[in-house]
C-alpha cells in the first residue's frame, strides 16, 4: 500500500478498511496489514467480523473456495484450530476434490511444523499427527515436518507417546494411532513395542503396509538413524520379513 510506505500509516489503514468493508474477501490482507503495524486487537476484530461476512458468501455458494479458504485461514490466525479444521472438512463433504483435500493436508502440516511457535500442546500435536498420517500417510512431508520437533527432543517424544496412547484408548482412528505409535516407540528405541504397534495397525488395515514400507526406506536413506533402529526399518520395508506377517 503506497500510502503506508510513504509513511502515512493512518491513510493506509483507512484505505485498507474501505476496501475490506466493500469486499469481505480482503479480510486476510487487511488483518495481515494490522498485524504488521502491531494492532492485534483490531486485527482480531477484523478476522472475527470477516468470518461472519464470508460465511454469508459460503451459504450462497457452498463451493466458493475463496470464501471457505478465507474462513479457515481467519480461524487459523485466531488459533481456533477446531473451527479451522471443521471448515475444511465441511468443504470436503461438499466437494471432495484435490484442492479441498490439499487444503486440509496443508493445515495439518502447518500445525506440526509450527507447533513450538503456536504453543501447540502435546495432546493437540498428537491429534494432528494422527490426522496427517490419515490424510496422506507417513509421507516424506509429514515425517520431515516432525523431525525437529520430535526426533531430536526425547522429552517431548515421550509426552507425545503418552498422548497418542490416550487418543488410542479414546478411539481416535485406532489403526493410524497404532501406526504413529510404532514410529514414536521406534524413535524412543522401544523396538519390540514399535513392532507390536505396527502389527496392530496392519492387522486392522492391511493397506498401510505399502506406505509404511516406503516411509521406512525413506528414513533409512535420509535420516541419521542409529544402526539398531535402521535394522528395524529394514524389516519394515519388506512385508515378508516382518515377524508378524
Amino acid at each position: 500500500m503506497l500510502a503506508y510506505w510513504n509513511g502515512d500509516r493512518s491513510l493506509a489503514e483507512s484505505i485498507y478498511r474501505e476496501l475490506w468493508e466493500k469486499d469481505p474477501y480482503q479480510t486476510f490482507a487487511y488483518a495481515k496489514f494490522l498485524e504488521q503495524i502491531d494492532d492485534r486487537e483490531t486485527r482480531n476484530q477484523v478476522l472475527s467480523a470477516g468470518i461472519t461476512r464470508l460465511k454469508v458468501q459460503l451459504q450462497m455458494n457452498p463451493v466458493d473456495r475463496e470464501a471457505r479458504g478465507g474462513i479457515s485461514a481467519a480461524y487459523e490466525s485466531l488459533k481456533d484450530w477446531t473451527n479451522a479444521e471443521t471448515t475444511l472438512l465441511d468443504g470436503i463433504g461438499v466437494q471432495q476434490d484435490g484442492w479441498s483435500i490439499e487444503q486440509l493436508r496443508s493445515f495439518y502440516i502447518r500445525r506440526l511444523v509450527n507447533s513450538e511457535v503456536d504453543q501447540i500442546t502435546e495432546r493437540e500435536f498428537s491429534y494432528f499427527l494422527v490426522r496427517s498420517f490419515r490424510t496422506e500417510g507417513p509421507s516424506e512431508r509429514v515425517l520431515n515436518s516432525v523431525r525437529e520437533s520430535l526426533f531430536f527432543q526425547p522429552v517431548k517424544l515421550k509426552r507425545v507417546q503418552q498422548e497418542l496412547s490416550r487418543w488410542l484408548v479414546e478411539g481416535l482412528d485406532p489403526p493410524i494411532a497404532h501406526s504413529c505409535l510404532a514410529y514414536v516407540e521406534l524413535f524412543l528405541e522401544n523396538t519390540e513395542v514399535a513392532d507390536w504397534h505396527l502389527e496392530q495397525a496392519i492387522r486392522v488395515e492391511k493397506d498401510l503396509q505399502s506406505s509404511i514400507g516406503s516411509s521406512a526406506a525413506y528414513l533409512r536413506s535420509n535420516w541419521a538413524i542409529p544402526g539398531t533402529l535402521a535394522s528395524v526399518l529394514e524389516r519394515w520395508q519388506v512385508p515378508q520379513q516382518r515377524p508378524f506377517d
